[in-house]
């Protein structure tokens, strides 16, 4: 569950009907819990999160300052980083209004009668009924990117991706490139109420209906493209970002649909009109 856009509700509903796993991107969290929506982990630098006591609950089981996560760059009160602090002895937990913070140096007290985690060993075993806590404050790689590292550690075969489209634009084009990137090491779907968007592989082959809207869009350069059973076929050429495109393309006949290419990164955005046509195929 990225931070994006949110999709329908039935769209929502039908993917976390049979979705054995839920992992939750940085404020996707604050969103989930407000749809009183339980998740198995929670992810980020949690520069998005409202507060750690929205990630961690009252606290109980913390013991460290090394619990109050994040980088804090936008922290502007002392609830913003300690929740409410049930079970926090010491006044240095509580005092100052922490206007301005940057680091949590700066909220530090010595936390005497507080229980310890340290986001550099890992996240502590939640309680029940509460996520998993995965501290990734890796600057170099966006929140999606270390969510999929994660589940492919965790040996997770595929995934669905929602809440990935829409605001902002340079977040929207990272997601596709973050597909090509990472589509042949886990399966992937990015799926919103309008299409289903994937990485082919070197030969693809699906039943569709007649009519059905398909998009080839070429990550960088992809060459050799050869199509079957589409309106507007390829015959061995080369898509390109910033010149030739398959936007808008339609299944010719009902029946097998076939794309094969010899290079480069292609992703498929299967279009369809109602949310429920995301559970087929």
């Amino acid at each position: 569950m990225a931070n994006g856009d949110a999709c329908s509700q039935d769209l929502l509903t039908s993917l976390l009907e049979w979705c054995p796993y839920i992992l939750a991107l940085d404020g996707a969290y604050d969103r989930l819990r407000a749809l009183n929506i339980a998740v198995d982990a929670v992810l980020g630098d949690f520069d998005s999160v409202r507060s750690v006591d929205a990630v961690l609950g009252d606290l109980d089981s913390v013991r460290s300052s090394d619990a109050v996560l994040g980088d804090l760059d936008s922290v502007r009160s002392s609830d913003a980083v300690l929740g409410d602090l049930d079970g926090v002895r010491s006044s240095d937990a509580v005092l100052g209004d922490l206007d301005g913070v940057r680091s949590s140096d700066a909220v530090l007290g010595d936390f005497d009668n507080v229980r310890s985690i340290s986001p550099s060993k890992g996240a502590p075993t939640p309680a029940a009924g509460k996520p998993e806590v995965l501290f990734r404050p890796d600057p170099d790689k966006t929140d999606l990117q270390k969510g999929l590292d994660f589940l492919i550690e965790r040996g997770h075969p595929s995934a669905h991706i929602i809440w990935a489209s829409g605001g902002r634009s340079d977040h929207f084009l990272t997601h596709f490139s973050i597909l090509a990137e990472y589509g042949r090491r886990i399966t992937l779907n990015m799926i919103d109420d309008h299409c289903r968007t994937f990485l082919l592989p070197r030969v693809f082959r699906k039943w569709f209906a007649a009519g059905t809207q398909l998009s080839l869009m070429p990550m960088g350069r992809a060459e050799g493209i050869v199509t079957h059973n589409l309106v507007y076929p390829l015959h061995g050429e080369t898509l390109e970002m910033g010149g030739r495109i398959g936007c808008s393309n339609e299944v010719a006949t009902d029946g097998w649909v076939e794309v094969r290419y010899s290079s480069g990164a292609l992703l498929m955005m299967e279009v369809f009109g109602q949310p429920s046509a995301t559970l087929k195929g």
